[in-house]
């Protein structure tokens, strides 16, 4: 038996824990494993718009696609493959992360004010696998995390994080093919803060995607985390809980607290491939497991 099989969800530096100093920075990192090859491109940075693909194609149709795209006020990320021969990985990362400026009216006199951050995570995670022999798992993940960073009055830097994850795995057995699918449309905020207007705050969004699949001499698959999966902020990208006070930064394309999205409002789709697309159509059966869940917590 010839059955490849990956253990490693993410090959990723692991979540930056603290602010990052430039006043933009982004990092994207992709990731294809499998088919024969490996092939990694990351690239960061204080440039806004950036970002980095691979492409694996291998023997028996077996291919993967990452990638990693972020822009003013958004991230998304793509990790999507196939096979009938070969198992494969895939797995990409977006951050990005910029400080804004808060305009304070002209009667403040002083003292903290509240504030609230929001933002949108979409994206879709499908997996699908069959087998002849004993039993795999194809499996796809999708997460995303909005990081606030302020100073509260008495410290700098004080972290308020939301999060949302989508996974689906489905676990074949010989004769019972699966397939599973899930769609993830979150509101990430990071609820009322009270920070001190005459220091910037930093925001970041983070979002992460893989896909991973078995094949080999007695089994297929197929797995994505594709759309191009986007976490970015929602029209109503800041509110205060006083009147006059106020956020405006053209690298994130935010104008009075309101975000711009600079795609002129479409997402960029990249479907599953054809031979993925004729292997979950050929699967006769559901047998697979899900979950979503959103998260969030103030330090």
């Amino acid at each position: 038996m010839n059955l490849l099989k990956f253990s490693m969800m993410f090959a990723f530096v692991g979540m930056i824990s603290e602010p990052l100093s430039a006043a933009t920075f982004t990092r994207t990192t992709a990731i294809s494993r499998g088919c024969n090859s490996t092939v990694t491109e990351t690239h960061q940075g204080t440039e806004v718009s950036r970002f980095a693909g691979t492409t694996l194609a291998g023997l028996g149709s077996c291919n993967m696609v990452s990638q990693a795209v972020t822009g003013a006020g958004y991230v998304g990320t793509l990790s999507t493959g196939n096979s009938f021969a070969e198992g494969a990985l895939g797995s990409s990362e977006a951050l990005w992360q910029s400080s804004f400026s808060i305009t304070k009216p002209l009667g403040y006199s002083g003292g903290l004010v509240g504030i609230k951050v929001n933002s949108i995570v979409h994206g879709v995670v499908s997996s699908a696998q069959a087998v002849t022999q004993n039993s795999t798992t194809a499996t796809a993940l999708l997460e995303g995390f909005l990081t606030v960073f302020y100073n509260n009055g008495v410290r700098n830097d004080v972290e308020a994080t939301a999060g949302g994850r989508a996974e689906v795995k489905a676990q074949a057995f010989p004769g019972t093919p699966a397939t599973d699918y899930l769609e993830m449309d979150e509101k990430l905020t990071s609820g009322w803060l009270l920070v001190d207007p005459n220091e910037e705050i930093k925001v970041r969004f983070l979002m992460r995607a893989s896909a991973r699949y078995s094949a080999g001499d007695y089994s297929s698959g197929s797995a994505s985390a594709l759309g191009m999966n986007t976490l970015s902020f929602s029209q109503q990208a800041f509110e205060f809980n006083e009147a006059g006070f106020s956020i405006t930064n053209a690298e994130a394309s935010v104008l009075n607290n309101q975000w711009v999205d600079p795609r002129g409002g479409s997402t960029p789709v990249v479907p599953l491939p054809v031979p993925g697309l004729l292997l979950m159509a050929a699967f006769g059966t559901l047998a697979g497991s899900r979950r979503m869940k959103c998260i969030s917590f103030n330090a």
